[in-house]
């Protein structure tokens, strides 16, 4: 520690310094008072989920086309609009710059702004635009990067006060290729102290803050990469990693974030705290982003611009296309006994590696005694600790250490106390003997993964990301399961799966002697990201051959055209039946009758319906062949196969509807005569989405709508539209009713006979849903029916009056089976409408009597209908959910629980945990004394999945 006098330097350089920073944003750019208000200050000692929040938008700074432009496009999507002119290079930086500085404000993510030189960098690219030129692959594109990288005329402190008063003279190498290649670089990023903590709090900028929960950290050492890409203030991040500076980020903010092997990636003439010379276990450039193809898009760019003639350092290896085997053999590391695993992550470990046996590969079990993560970490930190440069520099200066830096200090003398060493004792021989020693050790190491790895004849292996998921601040301390695979020198990637639930608040987590790890509490990190997957080409082509379950949204903007890896696991009668798979201008007709029916049928009530809809997309694909038949055809696959209990959708497939996606995003009708076309189009990647991941597709229901909003009016002379609009009005209105918003259009009735083959007898009853959705929304917000009685009553007479119409026609068209399918799903939502409205009105513990006989009869009707017919009506996850609420008993949950095994569709995985675990949501609120309605559940969750 330094003297006062010291101490007293140093803090005024960091008071300049954050002066500096704060008069960088423009004063049009400051978030309003009002929204700090709203949230739980002081932010880092409080829960603030600023993503979920909407807390950017609420800002108000950035308008709707700002707003679409970072919300709603990935890179690819961003270099396709700047390429083809939609977007200009200005524009697209100007909404990142904005989104980065509202950022900045509430989580503390940057160091650097240039954001006047982007913008004029901008207006030059725009200009050779505008002449036909273009800068490179990059053309345009707002890249952010880490602090250590130099940036002509700016800083790179890093954080520490000996690095202050120096301004770069000249760009790193990786710098001067992103130029080269188009990009605009307009920030940079925080990290921690010194850069060997998983904390990015430092005494220049101070600490950054985790958007998901400003109560937890962002990770580190590109903590600063991973909170500003988390909330869209940045499409494409550059950190760097020696123990998981990369990864660690990506796992604690919820993004995708690449390490590839040492020197691949220019990462030479940065500014380091280390001991010049002092390089054992290298540390390595890699991108953050939010998909999958944005890593890819980094990685071949740069590779590309042959870097060997920027940097010495680099491995000068061109890049390559790399295939891959199906299926794949995926090795799944576990837990060391040293560092056990915080239930979240033994969990997702646990599901990742079912969900990917469910889709074929081959997954080997590994032992930790092969593994041996303790050892290899034990080599990496005696390594790292060689080097006393970093330490040296804050002493220097005068500048205490952060706590981060502490807390890993006192993990470190905990596993010394216990003995929890495999190492020899190097303590008699000097730096240089020691160094050599350790070199031998990683060697042998080294050479006995790369025999297991042999041995198993292994793709990919599966690893736990970290021993938990995002920490509160200062307490993540050591990285053991990111630093082996820097020792071992393997690319590995971070891919977000799954989140802290509530399926872990029940589970233990208690530290042996000799253990070292956070501590957990599931109430601090409820809802924080969880995930590992390792193995620069063959690691990334492995890695789209698994994604675990990936969603339709979660893909959207994959070029169709890439060379994507075909599942294998069909049939060859699966094959024969589904033809059109390899469509190229063939017709629907094609397909076998009667698988056609069964693909129908499976969506409708029945045969009948389900003749119909036959018709009804014969008809689509005749006016739209090329758009709607691939999606279609997706549908057919996905519906066989998931019957046949084989892997929902191959990689083809998601592509294929991802493509599709894109374009209806992309989309604007212009012509009444479309209208049908793209409701055709949003119906079935709705469809798809909720085939592959049993879960209702909200968004694209929504945006689909609201396209064709401004047609209304006219759609209904079109009975096929009415009827394919009434499935989406339907879908929007049911998830509405939970989550205490308005729907996006009012069904208007236009024929009272007109059965849906989505809805059934329901179309009528939607109008009344959909003020009942009002009314949840007013009450929600405080509003005028809080204190009233009158709209209750008058709504609940509505509903109780209303009754399914059968006309004569209507019952000669089905039969007894199908019409009472029909009444049973008409009659169960009038009661499930009856008991929201009972609910919003009166919380639980008052008139129960009255909300138990609303449950009883949804339940009793539903298992009536399923003794006489062998089936539940299809789309009734609604009602099972609102009589849930009323279970109380363990044989009344008994019963509702019963009742899933029935749905249809039940047997996709993982439909039936989807609804098991909302469930178990809402019975915990009731058991925990909640008094408020359902949609309270959705408020501090916003990404509970409704399944369907």
């Amino acid at each position: 520690m330094g003297s006062q006098d010291s101490l007293s330097n140093w803090q005024h350089k960091v008071a300049q310094k954050q002066q500096e920073c704060l008069q960088k944003i423009p004063a049009e750019w400051k978030i309003p008072e009002s929204l700090l208000s709203s949230l739980q200050l002081p932010l880092a000692e409080n829960k603030n989920d600023l993503i979920q929040g909407d807390a950017v938008r609420k800002s108000g700074i950035l308008t709707e086309r700002e707003l679409q432009i970072t919300e709603e496009y990935t890179v690819s999507g961003l270099l396709s609009a700047l390429a083809e002119g939609s977007l200009t290079s200005l524009e697209v930086t100007l909404a990142f710059s904005k989104r980065a500085a509202v950022a900045q404000q509430l989580v503390n993510c940057l160091t650097e702004t240039m954001f006047s030189e982007a913008q004029e960098r901008a207006k030059y690219l725009d200009n050779l635009k505008a002449q036909g030129k273009s800068a490179g692959p990059l053309h345009g594109l707002p890249v952010s990067i880490k602090d250590l990288f130099h940036v002509k005329g700016t800083h790179a402190s890093i954080g520490m006060i000996s690095f202050l008063d120096e301004r770069s003279t000249e760009n790193s190498p990786l710098v001067d290729i992103l130029l080269s290649l188009g990009a605009v670089i307009y920030v940079k990023t925080n990290i921690p102290q010194t850069m060997m903590t998983a904390d990015s709090h430092n005494n220049v900028f101070g600490r950054t803050l985790n958007p998901h929960n400003t109560l937890l950290g962002p990770g580190g050492s590109s903590g600063g990469e991973g909170a500003l890409i988390a909330m869209r203030g940045s499409p494409l991040g550059v950190g760097t990693d020696i123990g998981g500076s990369i990864r660690i980020p990506a796992l604690c903010c919820g993004t995708y974030g690449f390490r590839p092997s040492a020197s691949r990636i220019p990462n030479g003439g940065g500014r380091t705290c280390s001991t010049p010379g002092m390089k054992f276990i290298l540390s390595c450039a890699g991108p953050l982003a939010l998909d999958m193809d944005a890593i890819e898009v980094f990685l071949k760019t740069v590779i590309d611009a042959r870097p060997g003639l920027y940097d010495s350092s680099v491995i000068d290896v061109p890049w390559r296309i790399a295939t891959v085997r199906r299926p794949l053999r995926i090795g799944v590391i576990p837990p060391s006994p040293i560092f056990p695993l915080h239930p979240p992550v033994q969990r997702t470990l646990a599901e990742a590696a079912k969900l990917l046996k469910a889709q074929g590969h081959q997954i080997i079990e590994l032992s930790a005694e092969e593994c041996q993560v303790m050892e290899i970490n034990e080599v990496a930190w005696n390594t790292f600790t060689l080097d006393r440069g970093a330490m040296e520099h804050l002493q220097a200066a005068g500048e205490p250490p952060v706590p981060a830096l502490i807390h890993i200090q006192r993990q470190v003398e905990i596993l010394q106390q216990a003995g929890k060493t495999s190492l020899p004792d190097f303590s008699h021989l000097d730096r240089l003997g020691k160094l050599a020693a350790l070199n031998a050790k990683r060697a042998e190491l080294r050479e006995t993964w790369r025999k297991m790895w042999s041995s198993h004849d292994l793709d990919i292996c599966l690893a736990p990301p970290a021993q938990n998921t995002a920490v509160p601040h200062d307490m993540f301390g050591l990285a053991p399961y990111t630093t082996f695979l820097n020792c071992l020198d393997y690319p590995s990637c971070i891919i977000p799966f799954g989140q802290v639930n509530e399926m872990d608040a029940q589970k233990a987590f208690e530290l042996a002697p000799g253990q070292a790890g956070p501590p957990y509490n599931f109430t601090q990190l409820k809802g924080a990201p969880a995930y590992q997957v390792l193995v620069e080409e063959l690691a990334l082509a492995v890695f789209d051959c698994t994604i675990p379950v990936p969603t339709l949204e979660d893909v959207s903007g994959r070029d169709a055209n890439r060379n994507l890896v075909q599942a294998e696991g069909e049939t060859d009668e699966t094959k024969a039946a589904l033809r059109l798979a390899t469509y190229q201008g063939k017709q629907l007709s094609e397909i076998p009758e009667c698988y056609v029916l069964e693909v129908c049928t499976f969506f409708s009530l029945g045969p009948t319906l389900g003749r119909e809809m036959r018709e009804i997309i014969r008809s689509r694909i005749v006016r739209a062949p090329l758009l709607l038949l691939d999606p279609y055809v997706s549908i057919a696959r996905a519906v066989l196969r998931g019957t046949a209990q084989q892997a929902r959708c191959s990689d083809i497939d998601l592509s294929t509807c991802a493509s599709a996606l894109q374009m209806l995003r992309n989309a604007r009708l212009t012509k009444l005569e479309d209208a049908g076309t793209f409701l055709a189009l949003g119906l079935s990647l709705v469809t798809f989405h909720r085939l592959i991941s049993t879960i209702s597709a909200t968004t694209i229901c929504r945006f689909t709508l609201s396209l064709v909003r401004p047609w209304y009016p006219e759609l209904w002379h079109d009975a096929s539209i009415s009827m394919e609009l009434g499935c989406l009005i339907f879908l929007d209105t049911t998830q509405s009713l939970f989550r205490g918003r308005v729907p996006v259009m009012e069904y208007r009735v236009h024929d009272p006979e007109t059965i849906d083959r989505f809805a059934g007898l329901c179309g009528p009853l939607l109008p009344l849903l959909y003020r009942l959705c009002l009314m949840i929304a007013a009450v929600k917000a405080g509003g005028e029916y809080q204190s009233s009685s009158v709209e209750f009553d008058r709504l609940a007479r509505e509903i109780t009056a209303w009754a399914p119409y059968v006309s004569p026609a209507t019952l000669n068209r089905f039969s007894e089976v199908e019409m009472l399918l029909l009444m049973t799903q008409a009659n169960v939502h009038r009661a499930s409408a009856l008991l929201i409205l009972h609910r919003l009105r009166y919380s639980f513990g008052e008139r129960d009597g009255e909300a138990a006989s609303l449950s009883e009869s949804i339940v009793s009707q539903l298992a009536e209908c399923l003794a006489v017919t062998g089936q539940y009506p299809p789309n009734i996850t609604l009602a099972i959910m609102v009589a849930a609420g009323e279970a109380v008993s363990p044989p009344d949950r008994e019963r509702i629980l019963s009742l899933i095994p029935g749905i249809k569709g039940s047997t996709f995985y993982p439909f039936a945990w989807n609804l098991r675990m909302l469930i178990a949501n809402i019975w915990s609120e009731r058991d925990q004394g909640t008094e408020k309605f359902l949609y309270r559940l959705f408020d501090r969750n916003p990404e509970l999945a409704i399944p369907l």
